[in-house]
């Protein structure tokens, strides 16, 4: 019970770490996507 919400919210935990990383690396000049 409650694994798919559980499973939906990490994978969009992750996700968010992974976009506002990827926003700090082009902030600080990097190229991030080819």
């Amino acid at each position: 019970m409650g694994a798919r919400h559980f499973l939906r919210s990490t994978l969009q935990g992750e996700a968010d770490e992974f976009i506002s990383s990827l926003w700090r690396r082009s902030a600080e000049g990097e190229v991030v996507i080819k």
